[in-house]
């Protein structure tokens, strides 16, 4: 059977205790697979990854099977840009997404090359399936030729929050005429748990929200507020006490707010305003109308109650349809890197099929 060239992706921003312990049985768990890389974007980590890689696994650089990159450009987690970055400075035919929190599981690149023995004109997915095996944090396991990757111009970067930018890839190349294949086998579905808190951390948006407030409702709804520290808020209404099922969201109001002494007063963008009132810790605001009462209650980024929140702002707040728009018309994957801890001579990344140019 034919052996392809595979590059299993990583990009890593301070998720060094993951990848620890993923990195190494992963390559391990692939040690009989010649022809393939893996490959490592520190994408401006700053909690000592190239100090670990540099220590713990040089000799796989040495070697050869590991290529590691270092960025100092980024100031957040952009999941799209980081994956193009990652994907551009790949070499192999068939390229492959393993988030630092994953295992890939033993002979999963000999798993991937027999999948594509198969179909060649196939695309690799985790989310989907009649079983629904992968947990969440295996959904960002996705497998593609690289010549269709080059072909639909890469993760979609006006795609900037948590969430979406793999489907949507893995669905412009299914317009390719490509067949999907829903990875089911248990063995290649072992993540690390973590909350959500931690998988959003590096990403701008728990930067902006100043506060977050939820009020709970007796009649199958919820409403989440947002604040930002722009002055913005969000206002989203939830069926099902925030329940996440299909059709859970029901409305999105936005707004300015402002703060006084006695609260908050919200003025809609449909002409009409709320006001909030608060006590000294403004941990709780109630809101009053002729016929009642009710009260939002603070949470915070902490728990798990403002990580569901703040994933339905990730996950819903930006909705991108699935049509034939076209994306990255600009390029994409843009940035400069350093290979293997060569740091003087820069390399420019660019969506060419020689991905990293040497000028």
């Amino acid at each position: 059977m034919k052996q392809r060239t595979i590059s299993l992706v990583t990009v890593c921003m301070n998720r060094l205790h993951h990848l620890q312990q993923t990195l190494p049985r992963n390559m391990s768990d692939n040690e009989g697979y010649e022809h393939l890389e893996f490959v490592v974007l520190d994408y401006n980590s700053t909690d000592g990854l190239g100090e670990w890689i540099n220590s713990h696994m040089k000799a796989y650089i040495d070697n050869g099977r590991l290529q590691y990159y270092h960025t100092l450009e980024p100031a957040c987690y952009h999941p799209a840009h980081s994956r193009n970055m990652a994907f551009l400075l790949s070499t192999g035919q068939l390229v492959c997404n393993v988030d630092a929190d994953n295992y890939s599981g033993r002979h999963f690149a000999a798993y991937l090359n027999n999948r594509f023995c198969e179909n060649e004109k196939s695309v690799l997915i985790t989310f989907g399936g009649s079983r629904q095996l992968a947990p969440k944090d295996a959904y960002g396991r996705v497998c593609i030729t690289r010549d269709d990757f080059i072909a639909v111009n890469g993760y979609d970067e006006c795609i900037d929050l948590y969430c979406g930018e793999d489907i949507d890839l893995a669905k412009r190349v299914m317009r390719l005429g490509r067949e999907t294949v829903v990875i089911e086998e248990s063995a290649f579905l072992h993540t690390i748990a973590h909350n959500d808190t931690e998988r959003i951390r590096q990403m701008p948006l728990l930067k902006m929200i100043a506060a977050c407030y939820l009020m709970p409702e007796a009649n199958g709804f919820s409403r989440v507020l947002f604040l930002f520290f722009n002055g913005r808020f969000v206002l989203v209404t939830l069926r099902g006490h925030g329940q996440r099922t299909p059709g859970w969201q029901d409305a999105v109001d936005e707004g300015q707010y402002v703060a006084d002494a006695g609260g908050l007063q919200l003025f809609f963008e449909q002409d009409f305003t709320w006001q909030l009132r608060s006590g000294e810790s403004r941990q709780i605001l109630s809101f009053s109308s002729d016929k009642f009462t009710r009260f939002f209650y603070q949470v915070t980024a902490d728990d798990g109650l403002s990580s569901w929140a703040i994933q339905y702002m990730l996950r819903h707040i930006k909705t991108h349809h699935f049509d034939n728009r076209k994306v990255n018309t600009s390029g994409f994957g843009h940035g400069t890197v350093f290979h293997n801890f060569d740091y003087s001579h820069p390399l420019p990344v660019s969506p060419a099929i020689n991905s990293v140019t040497n000028e």
